[in-house]
């Protein structure tokens, strides 16, 4: 084979390799930019701040470069079901679901408030180190609510000293009366925030990590500065008139704690000394004007 002939061959199969190299390269972009990937999709226009519900998304296949190349889009319903879109991020029908705007309901900031149930109200008041048992009251805890107020002996009324069994206040020896008595019976803690109104605890402190390790919890050093409780309207009603001229204070006992030990008429035995519910209305009512709530 002369030289020439030599060279035209090597020439055509170079030509060839290119060739088929460049149609592979060609191949394999066009695929991966095209190629089916799983994404959630909304079947239905999705609020902020609402739980997502199977009802809600699919999932379908969708070429790989319609989506983002961070990968924040989910692509399956694990990822989405039971979670809620946060505040100021909803979701149009046909539009993907973002993971980073979706949160699990205890992350959310409000989480306290949406365990509310039909009939009770929020009422929140402020804790400190003691008054929250060195920052052991949890979430779902039942405390009792005690008013702490001090009053001048010209103020107490009629009504005031009856509850005491006392006919005058000739019988206090200073002129300054304190008072400690409960106000509402086994409110329970929906939420605990410190001073930053952050959760104090989070889903962390309570669950277990994948290989059994207890989760690592970022608020070892958070404490606590302020209880929302969950109540019913008269119970409301009595603790913000309590909370104009008092200090309201939780406090936690054997019944209130363990639910296992309530009486089956919800009633607890109160020491004669110690100023119960009745008597602390009384109190309430004759330093605020407002009626009770009917």
């Amino acid at each position: 084979m002369n030289k020439f002939l030599y060279r035209k061959v090597l020439a055509l199969i170079v030509a060839a390799i290119a060739v088929v190299a460049v149609y592979f390269y060609t191949e394999t972009t066009i695929q991966s930019e095209v190629s089916p990937t799983a994404a959630v999709v909304a079947i239905q226009d999705i609020p902020p701040h609402t739980e997502i519900t199977k009802e809600m998304v699919i999932v379908r296949e969708v070429p790989e470069r319609a989506l983002p190349s961070d990968h924040i889009i989910a692509s399956s319903l694990d990822q989405v079901v039971g979670k809620w879109t946060v505040e100021g991020y909803g979701i149009a029908s046909k539009g993907f679901i973002n993971t980073k705007k979706i949160l699990p309901k205890e992350e959310l900031p409000d989480s306290g408030l949406l365990e509310l149930k039909k009939g009770e109200y929020a009422f929140s008041t402020s804790v400190d180190l003691g008054t929250s048992h060195g920052n052991t009251i949890r979430p779902g805890t039942k405390v009792d609510l005690y008013l702490a107020a001090d009053f001048n002996k010209k103020q107490l009324t009629e009504n005031m000293l009856k509850s005491q069994g006392w006919d005058d206040s000739s019988k206090f020896l200073d002129d300054s009366v304190y008072y400690f008595g409960r106000t509402v019976v086994e409110a329970r803690v929906v939420e605990v925030k410190d001073n930053q109104g952050k959760k104090v605890f989070t889903s962390a402190d309570y669950t277990d990590a994948p290989d059994g390790t207890k989760a690592k919890s970022n608020n070892s050093q958070k404490i606590a500065k302020l209880y929302t409780l969950a109540v019913d309207l008269e119970d409301l009603q009595l603790l913000n008139k309590a909370s104009m001229f008092g200090k309201i204070i939780p406090v936690v006992s054997g019944t209130s704690y363990n639910e296992l030990d309530i009486a089956l008429d919800g009633t607890q035995d109160i020491p004669d000394m110690m100023s119960d519910v009745e008597d602390t209305i009384k109190i309430i009512q004759s330093v605020t004007l407002n009626p009770k709530h009917k």
